[in-house]
């Protein structure tokens, strides 16, 4: 796998810092990218997608955008996206789309996983793969709304 980028310490912004004002340990990270088949583009990225590496990561999409070839995002490995990532991958989810291309992301877990799913990004179109199907949350007027059949709530007719 070639490794376009070498591995840098994520910032640590300074709202995180002690009142002794050192900085808690930093996570590595790292992007790499490689051809997997003819039209096939695949970024792998190893650590927290946040402020401090979204310039690459909005790098490595479009090159694979330029290139006019499909991008899959592994994020195996990635324990954070923060929302100013997630921009960056609705924007390149829209730039391959409008090259007749497309962004996957797969191997997506915890945080990452709630924040797709929360912010239902996969409804606008960006593929999302990951394991279990990611479950829409309910929305606001299914939950508040109790469903009644004949004048009884469903609830109570199970119960009965």
């Amino acid at each position: 796998m070639l490794n376009v980028h070498a591995p840098s310490p994520t910032a640590t912004p300074s709202s995180l810092r002690s009142r002794s004002g050192s900085s808690p340990a930093t996570v590595a990270f790292n992007l790499s990218e490689r051809e997997i088949w003819p039209g096939c583009h695949e970024i792998v990225v190893d650590g927290e997608l946040d402020l401090a590496v979204v310039d690459q990561l909005e790098a490595a999409l479009a090159r694979a955008a330029e290139r006019g070839v499909h991008a899959l995002l592994d994020l195996g490995a990635c324990s954070f996206l923060d929302a100013g990532c997630l921009g960056a991958l609705v924007r390149g989810h829209e730039t391959l789309r409008d090259r007749r291309c497309q962004l996957l992301l797969y191997g997506i877990q915890g945080q990452v996983r709630r924040l797709l799913a929360v912010t239902r990004v996969a409804e606008n179109g960006l593929l999302v793969s990951g394991g279990d199907a990611m479950p829409a949350p309910p929305r606001i007027d299914e939950r508040s709304r109790p469903t009644t059949v004949s004048g009884e709530s469903q609830k109570g007719k199970a119960a009965a």
